[in-house]
């Protein structure tokens, strides 16, 4: 191919010369170098173009990769030099390049590189327009491409730069119709505390999953709709999550100033399907459990040094606050801390 490139440049037929080649000027080779194209094209033509046109006639599933790829690059060259002559030999070399980049695009879809398979369905729509195998997995690639970034972004715990991100992207149609971003959309929203957004977003994917039913085996169809019934439960239940830890978070101010409040919501959050063995809520409990367990054996020890009975009164009647506490949060009272130190105090009474 380079040959016939210097040959159509000291023939004048193209003005677009190779880095480092000097400006073309008519001379006696001009004509030479015509006919040098003439007979190069006529050897080309049918060493390059016959196997693919066999290949693809056989439609041979027998091709090892490296068969396919150098066909394809054939198949470039003569597609770029412009010889290709015949709608069946345009097809021909449609056909074995897009097979080449199904192999290749295929490859980097299943290592998650989306941002390469992407080039590779572009080139191909670029150069194969209509063609329908490209145009579907074109449209894929898009999708999970940015489906990949915006999860990298929820990930980092940045929705607001995963949200920004959509936004952008609905004014294309490919995602706007995309039952999965809007999906993701409404994740998006869910993470920012966006309920409202959150939930027309996920009716926008069943509307978009639905329109595109006959895409789609009825097996794959149901599979999909399960997926939103699950991620609807996931922001039924990051909606409920955020009112408790919301109301938690006025009931208690610290210590164990409104601790047993507190604690009452959250044990009756974690019975909750909703909230049930929920971090969040677990974590929230014995934070604060702790935090008033500590307030109140801090207060046990300054009393204790006053004298009398009523020092000792007071210790009692601490110590039972935190049995209360204790039994919001699920301690039994064999693993009580309380009662304890109220055992400990039994004899002195």
């Amino acid at each position: 191919m380079t040959a016939l490139a210097i040959f159509r440049y000291i023939a004048g037929e193209t003005d677009q010369g190779q880095a480092g080649w000097p400006d073309y000027h008519e001379s006696l080779r001009t004509a030479d170098a015509r006919q040098e194209r003439r007979a190069l094209e006529d050897k080309l033509r049918p060493a390059l173009l016959a196997p693919i046109q066999q290949a693809r006639t056989r439609q041979e599933s027998d091709l090892t990769e490296e068969e396919i790829r150098q066909l394809a690059e054939n198949a470039r060259g003569l597609r770029e030099v412009g010889l290709l002559q015949s709608e069946s030999e345009r097809a021909a070399v449609q056909w074995i390049e897009v097979k080449w980049g199904i192999l290749r695009a295929s490859s980097l879809e299943k290592t998650g590189d989306w941002d390469e398979a992407v080039k590779i369905w572009e080139e191909l729509d670029r150069y194969h327009p209509g063609t329908p195998i490209v145009e579907k997995r074109l449209r894929h690639a898009r999708i999970r491409q940015l489906i990949a970034k915006v999860e990298k972004w929820l990930v980092q715990g940045k929705p607001e730069e995963a949200l920004e991100e959509l936004q952008a992207a609905q004014d294309n149609v490919i995602f706007s119709r995309s039952w999965e971003v809007s999906r993701l959309l409404a994740r998006t929203h869910s993470a920012l505390g966006n309920f409202e957004d959150a939930f027309r977003a996920l009716e926008d994917a069943e509307k978009n999953l639905t329109r595109d039913y006959t895409d789609r085996p009825a097996s794959e169809y149901e599979q999909q709709l399960a997926s939103l019934e699950s991620t609807r439960k996931e922001l039924e239940q990051e909606q409920y999550v955020r009112g408790i830890l919301t109301r938690v978070g006025e009931a208690w101010t610290g210590e164990e100033r409104g601790a047993l409040e507190a604690l009452r919501i959250l044990r009756e959050a974690l019975e909750n399907p909703l909230g049930k063995d929920e971090r969040r809520l677990v974590n929230k409990r014995d934070v604060i459990l702790h935090s008033a367990e500590q307030a109140i054996l801090r207060n046990v020890e300054e009393l204790e040094n006053e004298q009398g009975d009523e020092g000792k009164l007071k210790v009692i009647e601490i110590l039972l606050d935190l049995t209360s506490l204790e039994e919001q949060a699920g301690i039994s009272q064999e693993k009580s801390r309380a009662w304890e130190e109220l055992d400990q105090r039994k004899a002195s009474l």
